[in-house]
């Protein structure tokens, strides 16, 4: 029998069959329900985060699921057909614009004491979890899980779930700057004569990025580059600016939360030279699990993502850095919905 975790006892057996098969602490699993607002005792429960597990006949959990709210479907409403105009937009199927809003749940942690593998006890887990976040009696939105191999995609294919966020791969090696001579002419170029010469990209009055009244000049691109942390706000500001025509997640502050606590020294979200890019270190600080690059800037060159990433990797003293960005190279994470959707968008953070 499937049940969801309502007692504290329950909870500790989920935390230590996740510690024990997954290698994280105690205390890291109790950061994590917590940080979505779980309370550890189960006086009540949280809207944004769930357990479901299945016992033994001596009541010992030996599967278990964890699943928690990420954040929201976000679909770009100006792609909408128009038939009256002859410009060519991109179609996107009318239940998909329907779904702008829907919210997006995660199955994470998905783990079967080895005892008891071989029994299809996950992949129940999985299927029953899908089937309460896509149903009318449940919270009626999407499903995502992100395998952590690519051979398990054909594994929860047969679990109802479909192939839709992708994310693209990439290394900055800091030599590569040697031969980008045209790099800072071009980069120059574009903010001393843009089309509106009064306009730069930055953050307005009210804090969020866009073009705004050019006061105080702009600073050239140079490898010794600005590089600040940023806290969840600002970097959310960004990143869903720079997002704003894909068709991706939006994130929660509960989720932006786990992003930092699962970062570089606790706080690894930054914003490159005051918004030509927005990145987010893992937590040894070799890997950027997601750069985001201004969209002004991508005219510039095919590889300004390698140009950036590689410019942070010189200032944090590696020899490469390799670095995750919106495309279609790698199913990043699968997904199933209450509706029947085509889904082709980004995700983002997996917390892997």
């Amino acid at each position: 029998m499937i049940e969801k975790v309502s007692t504290h006892e329950k909870y500790e057996g989920l935390r230590d069959l996740w510690a024990s098969v997954f290698g994280d602490e105690p205390d890291f699993v109790d950061a994590f329900y917590s940080n979505f607002g779980a309370d550890l005792s189960f006086r009540s429960e949280s809207d944004e985060i769930s357990g479901f597990v299945i016992c033994n006949d001596d009541g010992r959990v030996v599967s278990a699921l964890t699943l928690y709210r990420c954040g929201s479907l976000y679909v770009p409403r100006e792609y909408v057909m128009d038939p009256d105009d002859d410009e060519e937009y991109a179609e996107y199927d009318p239940a998909l614009l329907d779904a702008d809003g829907m919210p997006v749940y995660v199955s994470y942690a998905i783990c079967t004491d080895p005892e008891y593998r071989g029994q299809g006890l996950a992949a129940a887990l999985t299927q029953y979890v899908r089937e309460f976040v896509t149903s009318d009696t449940g919270p009626g939105g999407i499903s995502l899980v992100s395998p952590a191999e690519h051979s398990l995609i054909g594994f929860y294919s047969e679990l109802g779930y479909s192939e839709g966020f992708y994310v693209s791969e990439g290394i900055g090696f800091p030599e590569m700057l040697e031969f980008s001579e045209d790099f800072d002419e071009d980069y120059d170029e574009l903010y001393d004569e843009p089309e509106d010469e009064s306009l730069i990209w930055g953050l307005g009055p009210d804090g969020a990025p866009g073009l705004i009244e050019d006061e105080e000049g702009f600073e050239s691109f140079e490898p010794e580059m600005s590089i600040v942390r940023a806290d969840a706000a600002i970097y959310d500001r960004y990143r869903e600016a720079f997002l704003s025509d894909t068709v991706h997640v939006s994130l929660s502050s509960n989720m932006l939360n786990l992003i930092i606590m699962c970062s570089l020294d606790g706080n690894g979200l930054l914003v490159i030279n005051g918004g030509d890019a927005v990145a987010v270190m893992d937590e040894t600080g070799r890997i950027a699990e997601e750069l985001l690059v201004n969209p002004m800037l991508m005219d510039i060159s095919s590889e300004i993502e390698a140009e950036i990433a590689a410019r942070i990797a010189m200032s944090f003293g590696l020899e490469r850095l390799t670095y995750r960005t919106p495309g279609y190279g790698i199913s990043q994470s699968m997904y199933a919905a209450s509706a029947d959707l085509e889904i082709t968008g980004y995700y983002g953070f997996p917390i892997e």
